[in-house]
């Protein structure tokens, strides 16, 4: 028994022995594999703290933007590209209330959701800000609020140029608010765009008259203010504008003053 367990004990040496080679190779063996999995040890450390770092921008860059930024540009250049993408999923998740409110009537409701949205959407995200803006000028016009909602198509154009609905939308607020040069412009705009458009086709047959009822208006106004201020000069005189007669030249179209008494 005694001799079986020598054997055995010998066994075993001899299968390290064959594992590790002789004593001085294996130990070279096991420093080189100590080493290798201390550098990979280090090289962890080192991606853990380069993570943790980059997590902890990220968490300063959140804090930032809650509290207001002085410059976002500079902030959205060191947000990583993951936060962006899951800023823009959050403020699609926020518009989609905002739409749901607007559905139902809810315009202020509305209005409150896309400017929430806007706060949290990257500003490299163009489009998604764009229609933001452009579903904010809609609630503003269904409240009457036209200049509000002029701003908000103004910056969704600057954002997206070729967004056909929103100059529509700008085009027929600046109708309400009688800019009708404006919205004349827009339409023209989005026949370029788009030459099948029933609503600027319409327009833009429409508003050239209506231009000019408002600048004969607006020149009647005009002339009003100018003969009351006219009247205060020549009254110490004993005259009045109405002893000046204006005709007008038709083939120029300038006017001629004549005196009577």
């Amino acid at each position: 028994m005694q001799k079986l367990e020598i054997m055995e004990s010998k066994g075993s040496c001899l299968d390290t022995q064959e594992k590790f080679g002789s004593t001085e190779d294996g130990k070279s063996t096991m420093d080189h594999h100590e080493t290798s999995r201390e550098n990979d040890e280090t090289s962890m450390k080192k991606e853990a703290a380069s993570k943790d770092q980059h997590d902890d921008n990220d968490e300063k860059l959140e804090n930032n933007l809650e509290v207001g930024a002085e410059n976002d540009e500079e902030i959205e250049e060191i947000l990583s590209e993951a936060v962006k993408e899951e800023r823009i999923k959050e403020a699609e998740e926020i518009k989609a209330k905002g739409n749901t409110e607007f559905l139902q009537g809810e315009f202020e409701k509305a209005v409150n959701f896309y400017t929430e949205a806007m706060t949290i959407c990257p500003k490299v995200a163009k489009k998604s800000l764009a229609v933001l803006f452009g579903n904010r000028a809609a609630c503003y016009v269904k409240m009457k609020e036209n200049l509000p909602a002029i701003k908000d198509c103004t910056s969704a154009l600057d954002l997206d140029q070729y967004y056909i609905k929103v100059r529509i939308r700008r085009a027929q607020a600046y109708e309400a608010e009688e800019k009708l040069e404006e919205a004349f412009e827009d339409y023209k705009k989005v026949l370029e765009l788009d030459r099948t458009s029933k609503v600027a086709i319409e327009a833009v047959q429409r508003l050239p008259d209506q231009i000019k009822e408002k600048n004969e208006k607006l020149k009647e106004e005009m002339m009003g203010k100018l003969k009351d201020l006219g009247n205060m000069f020549l009254k110490p005189f004993g005259l009045s504008t109405d002893n000046f007669k204006l005709q007008q030249d038709p083939s120029t179209g300038g006017y001629t003053v004549n005196f009577q008494k």
